[in-house]
């Protein structure tokens, strides 16, 4: 399957309409990524939109991919989270989401996800921070079958954290990078993905044009060494 895909940061509030609404168009944002796909093309999807930063040092990195037209709101009380959320990031009071037409989703604010594989009923789609007041969200469970067994691995560096994927056979679908250096993923059976965390900008897109992969998943933090991202890409089937 060909996925054209589109990712930008640095990018301020009001610059963020014009990005969603056109792929990319005339937005004065920093790219530094770009599959096979130019600007304006149809069929791209609101993937995440990372916020980081606070006050009027706040910026966004957004990802867009191949997929279902998606919506996103800015500045949203906890109280007001919309159902159809499938995306969201920051610590509150207030959260910037994403949102996708007809999909049901419950976000849980200030909770732990438990470790390993005692997840709550439903499947993990993202996970706003690696902070203890993270919020997640769940979509709701298929009629049937199920979602994959996913396990959630938390508070790990690195090299515990890759060891940890060798001994259960999973593949990260997300990777959160907290403030003070440790790991969360959410990881599941699947085709081999690669993921980087702690990364600058030029490394994002070293790792987002590596020829045939696209990007499952991007995030953003502001930490003491500056702005750090983490990226999971994976090949076609």
């Amino acid at each position: 399957m060909e996925m054209s895909w589109f990712w930008a940061h640095d990018a301020q509030a009001d610059q963020l309409s014009a990005l969603v609404d056109t792929g990319l168009g005339d937005t004065g944002l920093v790219d530094t990524g770009l599959g096979d796909m130019g600007t304006g093309v149809p069929g791209l999807g609101l993937v995440r939109l990372a916020s980081y930063g606070d006050g009027p040092a706040r910026r966004f990195a957004a990802l867009l991919r191949t997929g279902p037209a998606r919506t996103f709101e800015v500045d949203v009380p906890a109280d007001r989270i919309p159902v159809d959320t499938v995306a969201v990031t920051g610590t509150g009071p207030t959260f910037t989401v994403v949102r996708e037409a007809g999909r049901a989703s419950s976000v849980h604010f200030g909770e732990s996800l438990p470790p390993g594989n005692s997840l709550p009923a439903g499947r993990v789609l993202d996970i706003s921070s690696s902070t203890p007041t993270a919020a997640y969200v769940l979509a709701q469970p298929p009629g049937s079958g199920g979602p994959p067994a996913q396990q959630v691995l938390a508070g790990l560096d690195e090299r515990e954290l890759r060891r940890a994927l060798r001994r259960l056979d999973a593949q990260p679908t997300l990777v959160r990078l907290g403030i003070d250096g440790s790991l969360t993923a959410v990881a599941e059976p699947g085709p081999p993905t690669r993921w980087a965390a702690g990364i600058d900008a030029d490394e994002v897109a070293h790792e987002l044009n590596r020829r045939g992969a696209y990007p499952l998943d991007l995030d953003a933090v502001r930490t003491g060494a500056g702005v750090r991202f983490s990226v999971v890409v994976r090949r076609p089937d």
